[in-house]
């Protein structure tokens, strides 16, 4: 093997992990996209988009919504979570129940 042929061989794992932290941030903000453009045109959500529209996986999300106190309700066996709602119960989550200042 030459010594340029090593040199790639050991800067793989390196390029591997530049890679995955890249696409990581491209789904973060694919993510917030999403979310952007849901607050935008709809009133309510599933519970598979406000995980990602919140970036927590699928069964915490269906936890969450079993959870007393949190925004959702049945319409014919589907789970709804209104939009507002769901900023509303995040924002009161993150200030411990007060109002937080801006």
């Amino acid at each position: 093997m030459s010594t340029t042929q090593k040199k790639a061989t050991n800067a793989l794992p390196h390029t591997i992990i530049r890679l995955r932290k890249q696409i990581g941030r491209i789904q973060i903000k694919k993510n917030k996209k999403e979310y952007e453009k849901m607050e935008s045109t709809k009133l309510t959500m599933s519970v598979e988009e406000m995980a990602d529209a919140v970036g927590i996986g699928r069964a915490l999300a269906y936890d969450l919504v079993k959870k007393p106190g949190f925004p959702a309700f049945r319409i014919s066996g589907r789970i709804i979570i209104p939009v507002e709602a769901l900023k509303k119960w995040l924002n009161d989550q993150a200030c411990g129940g007060s109002v937080c200042e801006s």
